[in-house]
């Protein structure tokens, strides 16, 4: 049994361990994906020399970069530290790289319409070339001369507008890094936009654009790769492995290492374990980093003077069920921000008064108010905190056949139960919601998705 002892050193210790492990911690090297990182930088490399050749009989081809890997896998990070070398080459030497690089990152879940995300684009180059682009961009985002177009029409007149943006400053060369583009699978005309950025990154069309598209769904993968073959996009393909228990195990050890004697205050033992249940599990390091955290916050609480395998060990009996991880890290986008507003509402009864307040529909006819009102979840608040949710997020919600097909899907995953109200059976948005799994392995799941963490933290108490 681990003793008790309050002793200020050692909980120092484990007050930096803690912090260590936070997501916004920075190491100095990039460990376990040294040949990622190479295979990027060489791509960078060269389709910058491509670019800057000044013969028009040596071909352009493979300006694109299509990234794939399971969540936690390493593939944003590597694609940072990369630009941030190819970066630093280019200014060291001038001569060789004549053309200045201007970057432009963007995570597909805040896109919500293909005008959206060129304005996005449009605005970010703007920033980095004062005022070169302003009249372009006036003239091809807010003009009335395009109101009548319709979808082929205007997919086609952006894509155009596009690829002459990257002509406008022939100086300059634009690496545009798009991160979870499998979130553009959902929508038609967000597959386009992406059919498009590859084609405008092909070898016939580019002229100073390099393209790098980082995707967490190994099967929209397979999907999308054979259409972009087939449109001549041909874009070159890196897959980002899961991490090994020895890989994991670094990695855990890089972050604690500039402690002093860590092994004191947080054991081998507990390290080898946390890397084995997350190698078998996911492969997360994300994950990994999140139960440490956890460990020596549990540690710090308790006031123990290490962080030992028995700790270890009981964080993941409390923490970690392996079924429900897989499962929520398999959903699709909109049938994780669904539950995880179940999740919400289930554990703030404050936010279904709220969402009842909200008319759901305002064609319907006005009903009075009931002499008595029960908070209950049903279908109806659920869709109504949904859309709120997804307007805040910036991601499109889906329509109202959608949104019922999901709800069942997620009953047929034996995650929630869904049950009709006695006195109105034919009334589906009434429908009352329950959870099957248990709420606080829901929340702590959802918590460490990064683009769920904010709302979780300022919901959840």
């Amino acid at each position: 049994m681990t003793e008790k002892i309050p002793n200020k050193k050692i909980s120092q210790k484990l007050i930096q361990i803690k912090k260590s492990f936070n997501n916004s911690t920075q190491v100095p090297n990039l460990l376990c994906r040294e040949e990622e990182e190479k295979t990027i930088t060489n791509f960078l490399k060269k389709s910058y020399i491509r670019l800057s050749q000044k013969s028009k009989k040596k071909k352009i081809k493979n300006l694109s970069l299509f990234i794939s890997g399971l969540p936690g896998t390493g593939k944003s990070y590597t694609v940072q530290k990369s630009i941030q070398k190819f970066i630093q080459k280019t200014n060291k030497n001038p001569k060789k790289y004549d053309k200045k690089l201007q970057i432009v990152e963007m995570n597909c879940m805040q896109i919500s319409d293909p005008r959206s995300f060129y304005q996005k684009i449009f605005k970010d180059l703007r920033l980095q070339n004062n005022t070169i682009l302003q009249q372009e961009e006036t003239e091809i985002f807010y003009s009335t001369d395009d109101e009548n177009m319709d979808f082929e029409d205007e997919m086609r007149y952006l894509q155009m507008k596009f690829q002459k943006l990257t002509t406008l400053t022939p100086r300059k060369i634009t690496i545009l890094i798009l991160d979870e583009i499998d979130t553009l699978s959902q929508f038609r005309d967000h597959q386009e936009l992406l059919y498009q950025l590859f084609d405008c990154a092909s070898q016939k069309n580019s002229k100073s654009f390099i393209l790098l598209g980082i995707a967490n769904n190994l099967e929209f993968t397979d999907k999308l790769l054979p259409i972009l073959f087939e449109r001549g996009a041909n874009p070159l393909t890196l897959n980002f492995t899961t991490y090994s228990i020895d890989q994991l195990s670094l990695l855990i050890k890089q972050r604690i290492s500039p402690i002093e004697n860590y092994e004191e205050v947080f054991h081998p033992q507990a390290i080898e374990l946390c890397s084995r249940k997350i190698s078998k599990t996911t492969g997360d390091i994300r994950k990994a980093f999140d139960l440490c955290r956890e460990c020596a916050n549990y540690a710090i609480k308790q006031k123990l003077n290490c962080v030992t395998f028995q700790v270890m060990f009981a964080m993941i009996n409390q923490l970690v069920d392996p079924k429900k991880s897989n499962l929520i890290d398999s959903l699709p986008l909109q049938q994780k921000i669904v539950l995880a507003s179940i999740v919400l509402l289930s554990k703030n009864p404050n936010l279904i008064f709220q969402s009842e307040q909200i008319p759901f529909d305002s064609n319907r006819k006005k009903t009075k108010k009931p002499k008595k009102v029960e908070h209950n979840l049903n279908v109806n608040i659920l869709r109504n905190y949904y859309i709120s949710f997804c307007k805040l997020k910036k991601i499109d919600s889906i329509s109202r056949q959608s949104f019922i097909e999901l709800l069942d899907k997620l009953e047929g995953s034996g995650m929630i139960k869904l049950t009709q109200q006695k006195k109105k059976k034919s009334n589906i948005w009434l429908n009352k919601i329950d959870l099957i799994t248990e709420l606080d392995e829901l929340e702590f799941c959802f918590s460490k998705i990064p683009f769920l963490e904010d709302e979780f933290n300022s919901n959840l108490k």
